[in-house]
């Protein structure tokens, strides 16, 4: 992929008998220099296991001479009878230098259990960091365990999740519950969610099938937030009263950030196939998106390039390069690798940067909604 005439990376695909890719080699440049060499080689399920037939199997990357602390990653995947995920394994190897053992390991493992209208059940997030091979080695290691019961409206409408948090000691350190209520159909009446000792419930008001406002139960402090559309349906305006504006394809063009002066817009454009391929921000700085068979592949700012490693819908992660410039003489170049789960969220991220010695760990957790939060 180029930047006008810049080259900033490429990928190249190898084939199984069959046509699959099997294995895939990134190289990001900087001036022509390249910068980091990924390798990737891809195995799928054989023939002989029913409906998981052609699954992929496993996913081992590599990369020579980049950071001590990453020598490969390999995610393996386990599937049940009907075909369906219930289980993906991270391992990071790395070196600890000139320490014995001198070996590393980052685990990253995501369980799920399935009922028979495949949906989630329960789902398991072990994060664990060992050095050595031995279970006494072990330096880190906890668990959050969700589990998720369903109802019949709408063929099967979340009603209650919960999860508890485990630390290194096999101990709860976090309890959190969500009680969806529902009436008539598929949609929120009050959301009921505890944290600990501390409890907040919300009421959900409509306008047709449209959420018009949330609010406290009677006699309950807490907030409202109010929504405004537009005749397509379009949120206009947020509860924050910021304004949002549409093109004639019902993709957002405009946000307007309404709490400073002055206004605040970020822009949005679009290819003529429905891509998002530039966003200027109220600053004028530009973000360009670049896309492989319509799957986002990279972004380019006059800051930083970033472009994504991935095998099909398997985000694996993504290599982030800042440009030489006159005030650098050499760019800078980080890979972060992604623990994700079956859904496809990232729940981990693991930074490294080139001839570091370890990486920077951050991890997430998601609403029922979305929402993302450190974890």
């Amino acid at each position: 992929m180029h930047a006008g005439t810049v080259r900033c990376w490429d990928c190249e695909y190898g084939y199984d008998s069959v046509g699959r890719a099997s294995t895939i080699v990134y190289r990001s440049y900087d001036s022509g220099r390249a910068l980091a060499t990924i390798n990737i080689a891809i195995e799928y399920v054989n023939s002989t296991q029913g409906f998981a037939s052609g699954n992929v199997e496993s996913i081992e990357l590599s990369l020579p001479s980049f950071s001590s602390a990453l020598k490969s990653l390999k995610v393996d995947f386990r599937y049940d009878e009907r075909g369906l995920e219930v289980q993906r394994v991270y391992s990071i190897l790395g070196e600890r230098g000139s320490s014995t053992p001198n070996e590393t390991k980052l685990v990253f493992d995501v369980i799920n259990t399935i009922n028979n209208e495949h949906l989630i059940e329960s789902q398991t997030i072990i994060r664990s960091y060992m050095s050595g091979t031995e279970v006494e080695d072990w330096g880190h290691y906890d668990s959050t365990g969700m589990k998720y019961s369903y109802d019949n409206l709408g063929g099967g409408v979340l009603s209650v999740s919960s999860s508890i948090q485990y630390d290194d000691v096999g101990s709860p350190s976090t309890r959190k519950s969500v009680s969806q209520f529902t009436f008539g159909s598929s949609r929120i009446n009050e959301l009921s969610t505890n944290i600990g000792n501390a409890s907040t419930r919300q009421k959900y008001t409509y306008i047709a099938d449209r959420v018009n406002a949330t609010t406290p139960p009677k006699g309950q402090v807490g907030e409202t937030a109010l929504y405004e559309y537009d005749d397509n349906g379009n949120v206009k305006k947020d509860p924050s009263f910021n304004f949002l504006r549409y093109n004639v394809e019902n993709a957002l063009s405009i946000y307007a950030q309404t709490d400073v002066t002055p206004v605040r817009e970020t822009k949005y454009y679009y290819s003529p196939s429905g891509e998002l391929n530039r966003i200027i921000d109220p600053d004028g700085e530009s973000v360009y998106y670049f896309y492989n068979d319509n799957i986002l592949a990279g972004e380019v700012t006059p800051k930083l390039r970033t472009h994504y490693i991935q095998v099909g819908n398997i985000l694996l992660g993504r290599v982030l390069v800042c440009p030489a410039s006159s005030t650098s003489v050499n760019a800078s170049c980080e890979l972060e690798i992604f623990g994700t789960d079956s859904a496809g969220s990232v729940r981990a991220v693991y930074r490294f940067t080139a001839g570091a010695t370890e990486p920077v760990v951050n991890y997430f957790d998601y609403s029922d909604y979305g929402e993302r939060t450190p974890s």
